[in-house]
């Protein structure tokens, strides 16, 4: 039989090189699997190793042992072995587009490396709407391998607005060889921050909400796939370490781990691990999550989480076109399973995917959706793009990205009522008339809002979803419907009654009032059920009122005196003004930053952009960054390798003249080694591994905890316990592991005040305890074996 044949990325390169080849998993072989009901295949699609899914044909490709095959056979299907089959077509030419960045002989998707970069990129050109954030390491980068990876999340949020915001949370390519999932999400992530100005349905969601993608689960495992081969797991290779190394992280999160559809075979393709979550990658995700979403569901299964509950979590795989939700581990539906079926429904409307309940052939356990359900109460969703892993450029810029754009930002939309809002209608063909949505129209101007109200918007290839006739329909400017000041007004239904389950409406906006500029016209319809659908929203442009022409210039009379030459002519005693006595005031702006009143706070690695915006008049600038670097740009980025207290400092100078300013900020760890974090009475010292506070305490018996100067290092830091200009402890936590294997505590106190320090290890939970009793001068602090655990990785 053939082998699975596997494109190499070097052979792109040159024809040189053989392709790579692996053994079938298992002893596995590949066959055709004809079938007569789709939702069959699908199933198949769901349970098994799936090659391709061309539900077209008539049937499908799966590669299986003979159990697998005779569970297809079991199910219905017809197999005929497939002796020729090829995973991938080897050119007999090497490739003559290869995109730099991007995966040999599929220029439309980005490598790892290239995916990061282009992340860090919208970071950086877009600091108010996108944050690059530390999530955790890799198999490999746990091992301190050279070829391992940090895992990362694009945060990605208007951070100017306040307040708490729903979220929607994405996970892609937690299965490396699926090439499609990482650059939908990136390609969604992009879409968004180009089209915040433009797109008021963007807009909105930006403002009002969140998203945080981790585009790549698994990139150890990815970067084995880009090599061609067909990689699933992570690349931890304690398991199986002659062929398909690793762990299949999808079948490894903690919620009923082990329990169906998993392999303890550790070169099976859904091995599921020595236990709950023991791979870093998994623990990553579960430890954002938790994060993100603090549990609304009670202990048992048949607790349904709250239908005000906000927050959604997609996984994003392939292949198989279809939408999947809770449970799999079972048969049964989940408590909420009647929502999610809704909801499910409506997002495979938009990608025109089947709609199903996350069990195959058989039940799965250990899986993202379950998790994200039935730990956290989250509607949780996975999307499987496409027909095949190795998907071909055509098809994903054809129609796989347009189509699924469409539904990921649907289910942004719905993030802040993910179990009602389904249930809805949608709003659709907004539109304002003459230019107020363009050019803009002069306050006063009535302006005509249309719009189409649809309650039947579901994919029903699974069964059909219950619509209603619309009800009403409505209308805000400004603030949406969820904004405590808002104002609702009533739309129309253009044949005068809503008594369908697609219904024409209007409104006219009155524009007396609203200023020059743009304005977001927020709009929902209900049905009659009381279903409040999904907000849409317009920009509406009022221009500039244009001041009238006047002729209030007096003209001239014989009052006028004329000209003379009488004027004296210029003495050595006239001054020219001078530009000295008109100093300059230093002042600047921070983006890339989340900044207080005192204090600004940012990671290791994150660039900031600052701007000066000094007034008078400036000849000289200069930026000290507090770290040994400095500028004189006007607009300088500025990125800190070390963690710690840095003052950021603006010296400007005109004629004689010099101002300052300056700020704190606080640099974290981007990648901390332990879970402290900093607040008014907590330092976090080593990368965050070591948590310090400090309790003071008065003769007479008053207490207090010490506050945190902002000041100090990775490894040292003040603490005072009164006044802001007189510290009292200088602590600090040094790495002594090249001379004793440990972590040691230094300190110096000036004070007889007494107290307690207490220097907590996060990774470890070992805590150290100093004292000095009240009326008694503080002694040193000098403890050489203080953390023996400290030298090894957390």
């Amino acid at each position: 039989m053939t082998r699975i044949l596997a494109l190499s990325a070097m052979l792109a390169a040159t024809a040189a090189l053989p392709a790579q080849e692996l053994e079938q998993p298992d002893g596995a072989r590949v066959v055709r699997a004809y079938f007569d009901d789709p939702l069959v295949a699908a199933r198949a699609v769901m349970s098994l190793d799936a090659l391709e899914s061309e539900y077209e044909k008539g049937y499908i490709i799966l590669r299986g042992t003979e159990e697998d095959i005779e569970t297809a056979r079991q199910a219905g299907m017809r197999i005929v072995e497939d002796d020729d089959y090829v995973s991938v077509t080897l050119p007999s030419e090497p490739p003559t587009d290869v995109v730099e960045g991007t995966i040999a002989g599929f220029p439309c998707y980005r490598t790892v490396e290239e995916t990061y970069a282009s992340a860090r990129e919208i970071a950086r050109a877009h600091p108010n709407l996108a944050t690059w954030k530390w999530a955790g390491r890799s198999w490999k980068k746990r091992q301190r391998s050279a070829e391992g990876y940090t895992l990362y999340v694009l945060r990605l949020t208007n951070s100017e607005t306040t307040g708490p915001k729903p979220v929607l949370f994405i996970t892609a390519a937690l299965h490396a060889r699926e090439y499609t999932t990482a650059e939908l999400a990136l390609r969604f992530a992009e879409h968004l921050v180009a089209s915040y100005e433009t797109d008021a349905d963007v807009r909105w969601l930006l403002d009002h909400q969140e998203v945080h993608i981790m585009l790549q689960a698994n990139p150890d495992g990815r970067k084995r796939a880009e090599e061609g081969l067909l990689w699933r797991k992570n690349h931890n290779t304690r398991h199986c370490r002659s062929s398909w190394a690793g762990v299949d992280l999808n079948r490894n999160f903690d919620f009923k781990w082990g329990e169906s559809g998993t392999s303890t075979n550790e070169c099976s393709m859904v091995y599921r691990g020595l236990s709950a979550a023991s791979e870093p990658e998994t623990q990553a995700i579960q430890t954002y999550m938790a994060r993100l979403f603090p549990d609304a569901r009670g202990p048992d299964d048949d607790d349904a989480a709250p239908s005000r509950t906000s927050g959604v979590v997609l996984d994003i795989h392939s292949h198989g076109r279809l939408v999947i939700w809770p449970w799999g581990h079972v048969h049964d539906p989940a408590p909420n399973g009647r929502a999610l079926q809704t909801f499910g429904r409506k997002l495979a409307y938009f990608n025109g995917y089947r709609p199903l309940q996350a069990v195959g052939l058989y039940p799965a356990s250990g899986t993202t959706e379950d998790y994200g359900y039935g730990v956290l109460g989250r509607a949780s969703f996975t999307y499987e793009l496409g027909t095949t892993f190795f998907q071909d450029c055509g098809r994903f810029e054809n129609s796989i990205l347009n189509d699924n754009l469409e539904s990921l930002l649907y289910a942004f939309k719905v993030a802040r009522t993910p179990y009602r809002t389904p249930a809805g209608p949608d709003v659709r063909d907004l539109s304002l008339s003459g230019d107020a949505s363009t050019t803009g129209v002069a306050a006063g101007t009535a302006v005509i809002l249309s719009a189409t109200f649809d309650d039947t918007r579901y994919e029903n290839g699974n069964g059909f979803e219950p619509t209603q006739n619309i009800a009403a329909g409505e209308y805000y400017v400004d603030a949406p419907p969820w904004a405590w000041r808002r104002t609702a007004n009533t739309m129309h239904a253009s044949d005068q009654a809503f008594d369908s389950r697609t219904e024409s409406a209007t409104a006219s906006i009155d524009t007396t009032d609203l200023a020059a500029g743009r304005h977001t016209v927020f709009v929902r319809a209900r049905d009659t059920d009381g279903n409040w659908g999904a907000v849409s929203a317009i920009f509406l442009q009022v221009a500039a009122a244009e001041p009238p022409p006047t002729d209030d210039d007096p003209p001239p009379t014989d009052d006028d005196p004329p000209p003379t030459d009488d004027d004296p002519p210029p003495t050595d005693d006239d001054t020219p003004p001078t530009d000295d006595d008109t100093p300059p005031t230093a002042a600047f702006e921070v983006h890339g930053a989340v900044c207080g009143v005192d204090l600004c706070r940012v990671h290791t690695g994150h660039p900031v952009r600052f701007t000066d915006t000094s007034s008078g008049p400036v000849e000289l600038r200069r930026w000290n960054f507090g770290d040994g670097t400095e500028s004189s740009s006007p607009a300088p980025e500025h990125a800190w390798t070390e963690p710690g207290f840095f003052k950021v400092t603006l010296r400007v100078s005109g004629g004689q003249r010099e101002s300052s300013v300056s700020r704190t900020f606080l640099v974290a760890a981007a990648e901390p080694q332990g879970t402290c974090v900093p607040t008014a009475e907590t330092l976090c010292l080593q990368d965050s591994r070591y948590a310090v506070a400090a309790q003071w305490r008065k003769a007479d018996g008053e207490t207090g905890m010490a506050t945190v100067v902002h000041a100090g290092t990775n490894d040292s830091g003040l603490l005072r316990f009164f006044s802001p200009d007189n510290w009292e402890i200088l602590i600090k936590v040094l790495d002594g592991c090249s001379l004793n294997g440990h972590f040691w505590v230094y300190a110096a106190s000036t004070t007889d005040i007494g107290y307690i320090i207490r220097v907590t290890d996060t990774a470890t939970g070992l805590e150290k305890e100093y004292r000095n009793e009240p009326g008694m001068p503080a002694s040193a602090i000098t403890d050489a074996t203080a953390f023996p655990d400290g030298c090894r990785p957390p």
